[in-house]
């Protein structure tokens, strides 16, 4: 019975060492390039209603829709427009409770199911909250003006599902006191628009993320950090981004403006056509790094699972 005993104790030590392993990644990346690891493997839909729901105020809404402004109709007696009668057959409105997830608490946004066809540029009356657009077919909308801007006075926009969606103009969020990204893409989506100008919610957290799809963009201004963990980003131009994280997935642009940033590649492939902002810092842990005068620039450290590629040698 003691030797037993003794052998069920050594199998459950064995076990629980062999799930710790299983549990905890092993990775040769180099502390510089640690930078947002973790949210890569982290889902951003909720699946355990025991997690702890963050209360979100409840919020009015506004559209810009022939010409101005009209308010957003959600329940009896309230003035304005239906959105679900303006967009196409089977489309919403509506809070989605707890099912957005961010460090292990839940949050609602108010959540657009659009079914191909118009996306309304709605806005919270007062700044804050979170829009979630799920994007199927093919999907249009603008910001009702020359310059204007789409989505403004959100805190947070997730752009997910597996359509297409074209913006006349541009996309501007973020800045507000919620803890979580101003703009997320995730999903297959197919984005287009001129700009992207988000402002980061927390100095901890990247303003902008992508998780997947394709963007497609003439602009992107960032105060804040960008995250890439997958998907297709390219732009004409960058401008301003304090660190720039490329976790998977593909990060292009022609021209970087602005401050030096902090280029950390931990995965995936970055490429900048033209001369990066003096003084930038890059750390190439793993994946691809493409850009002119890099071969002598002393400020791009590369480690063994990374590669630089200089574009002044390859015109040679």
């Amino acid at each position: 019975m003691k030797t037993l005993k003794v052998l069920l104790i050594v199998v459950l030590v064995l076990t629980l060492g062999a799930c710790n392993e299983k549990a905890v990644e092993k990775t040769s990346l180099p502390d510089e390039c640690m930078l947002y690891y973790h949210l890569a493997d982290e889902d951003i839909v909720a699946n355990d209603d025991s997690l702890p729901l963050e209360e979100i105020s409840s919020r009015t809404y506004s559209v810009w829709y022939d010409n101005q402004y009209l308010g957003v109709v959600r329940k009896e007696f309230d003035e304005g427009i239906k959105l679900e009668d303006i967009m196409s057959n089977g489309s919403s409105f509506a809070n989605k409770e707890g099912y957005f997830l961010w460090d292990s608490k839940r949050y609602t946004p108010i959540y657009m199911d659009v079914k191909g066809g118009y996306v309304p540029n709605v806005s919270p009356n007062e700044e804050g909250g979170i829009l979630w657009l799920n994007i199927n077919g093919k999907c249009f909308g603008d910001g009702g003006a020359i310059d204007a801007s789409c989505f403004s006075g959100f805190n947070t926009v997730i752009i997910s599902g597996n359509g297409e969606l074209e913006i006349e103009g541009g996309i501007e969020c973020g800045g507000g006191t919620l803890a979580l990204p101003a703009l997320i893409i995730d999903g297959d989506v197919e984005l287009e628009c001129d700009s992207i100008s988000v402002t980061k919610n927390d100095d901890n957290i990247p303003a902008l993320y992508v998780r997947g799809g394709k963007v497609d963009v003439d602009q992107i201004f960032v105060s804040g950090d960008v995250l890439i963990s997958g998907g297709d980003v390219e732009t004409d131009m960058i401008v301003d981004p304090l660190n720039v994280v490329v976790r998977g997935g593909e990060f292009e642009t022609e021209q970087w403006g602005g401050i030096s940033p902090n280029i950390i590649l931990s995965g995936g492939d970055l490429t900048c056509s033209e001369w990066l902002p003096e003084g930038t810092v890059a750390y190439v842990g793993k994946g691809t790094m493409s850009a002119n005068g890099l071969k002598y620039n002393t400020n791009v450290h590369v480690y063994d699972d990374g590669k630089i590629i200089d574009l002044m040698e390859k015109e040679d």
